[in-house]
């Protein structure tokens, strides 16, 4: 006979559950698909190169302000730095006057001058014509760098040498300007005021004793001949 049927014990053990059930899946991205690298060519507008002109302008302008450069310093360089020293025997025929007053003048309108302008160094003379003894001169100036002397002797001929009716003279090799007007005294007695002015230099002569204007002005250009020093 067979045995007996037995009825099993009851499973007891836990019924293991999905951790992930109702949980949204996270999907999972394809693998990525290799694609073979395509090289693409854009054909761009070809630019003209410009720098061959820039160097060739270049070439061309640096010699023109060389150039340029050289006229405007050249006059500069010959004329500053420079002194005015008149020698002991005088100068253009003319003797150095002297005196306590003289002297006292000289010194004083030398003083007058460094004060107003910053200048190299000034000076101050009475200059007298042995052949004519009321025909003196009063000859003042300094040397200092001056950029435009154009406008310098302008101003000069009229602060300085209170001059009017002005007229240009050559000025000779020594270049720069020269000119000449009428000048009235304290006395009201006419004079010819006389003034040279270049890049190192500016001086003044005031002609007494009714000497001509045109023989003014070239007696100034033979002072300056006599006494103007550069280096």
């Amino acid at each position: 006979m067979p045995p007996a049927w037995q009825p099993h014990e009851p499973h007891t053990e836990p019924i293991p559950v999905d951790p992930w059930r109702g949980s949204a899946r996270v999907p999972v991205a394809p693998a990525p698909i290799a694609l073979e690298p395509q090289v693409i060519f854009v054909e761009r507008p070809r630019r003209r190169r410009r720098w061959p002109w820039v160097l060739a302008v270049l070439a061309v302008c640096a010699p023109i302000g060389a150039l340029v450069g050289y006229d405007l310093a050249a006059p500069i360089v010959s004329q500053y730095p420079a002194r005015v020293s008149v020698p002991a025997d005088g100068a253009a025929g003319l003797t150095v006057a002297t005196g306590e007053e003289i002297n006292r003048a000289t010194t004083e309108l030398e003083l007058q001058i460094h004060e107003t302008v910053s200048v190299d160094d000034a000076f101050a003379y009475v200059l007298t014509d042995p052949d004519a003894a009321d025909q003196q001169v009063l000859f003042f100036g300094a040397t200092l760098l001056i950029l435009d002397p154009k406008d310098f002797i302008t101003k000069a001929m009229r602060d300085l040498a209170s001059a009017s009716e002005i007229v240009s003279f050559d000025p000779g090799p020594l270049g720069g300007l020269l000119r000449c007007g009428t000048h009235t005294l304290e006395d009201g007695a006419p004079a010819v005021a006389c003034a040279w002015v270049d890049h190192g230099s500016i001086a003044v002569g005031v002609f007494l004793g009714g000497r001509p204007m045109a023989e003014s002005a070239t007696l100034l250009r033979e002072i300056r001949a006599d006494v103007l020093i550069r280096p």
